[in-house]
């Protein structure tokens, strides 16, 4: 993992890589269940112009 960031009201995590690999894919966790909700592989949220704001 490369980059971590909670939501504003903290249900949701937001991490970049997969560990051994930075390989720039956006991963959404549930906090309470610890669960992926989403993945965006890295093509899709770098060029986002605003990529520098997570949910």
């Amino acid at each position: 993992m490369s980059s971590v960031a909670f939501s504003p009201d903290g249900r949701t995590l937001a991490t970049t890589g997969n560990g051994y690999s930075n390989d720039g894919t956006l991963r959404l966790w549930d906090v309470a269940t610890h669960r992926v909700i989403a993945t965006l592989p890295a093509r899709t949220h770098a060029r986002h112009p605003h990529r520098h704001l997570l949910p």
